[in-house]
This record gives C-alpha cells, sequence and structure tokens, in this order.
C-alpha cells in the first residue's frame, strides 16, 4: 500500500464487530447447552447420593453434548420414561 492508500483505509467495522462477537456469542450458546444438560441430569436422578450427583453433574457440564444425544436416543428411539423438569417433558 502507498501513503494515500494507508490514510484513507478504513476496516470494515461489521467484520470487525463480527470476529469479536462472535466468539463471545458462541461461549453462551455452549455455556446454555451445558446448563440444560446438568438441569436435565438432576432432574432424572434426584434420588441419588448427593456426592454421586455432584461428581456426574461436573461430568455432564463437560459432555453435555453427548449426554444429550444419548439422552435423547434413549428417549425417543427407544422409548424409556423421559424425566420431566417442571412438568415439561424434554424429547417427548
Amino acid at each position: 500500500m502507498s501513503k494515500e492508500e494507508e490514510d484513507t483505509y478504513q476496516p470494515n467495522i461489521m467484520s470487525t464487530y463480527l470476529k469479536t462477537s462472535i466468539p463471545y456469542f458462541t461461549t453462551v450458546i455452549v455455556l446454555l447447552v451445558n446448563l440444560l444438560a446438568v438441569s436435565i441430569y438432576l432432574n432424572c436422578n434426584y434420588d441419588k447420593n448427593i456426592l454421586v450427583r455432584v461428581i456426574m453433574a461436573a461430568i455432564v457440564f463437560m459432555f453435555s453434548i453427548p449426554y444429550l444425544a444419548l439422552h435423547f436416543i434413549r428417549v425417543v428411539i427407544f422409548n424409556k420414561e423421559g424425566c420431566t423438569q417442571n412438568h415439561i417433558k424434554f424429547f417427548n
């Protein structure tokens, strides 16, 4: 670039905004999915020991996508009893 082009160059504001906002937006979506998986797990296993629930909730939080996939397969494909959360049945 010549000196004149450098002086008149202005970055595209929308692309700069998207470059910074997409990682934050993705992080928020992933955290919401993780919390949904933990919520489903805790409602399905409310009668277990508290130590088991805490340890498994941490594992479910880390591996929420596979857990939700397995829960979906178990409830929808194998027609197992679905857990309710405040009278809302997931995947039914």
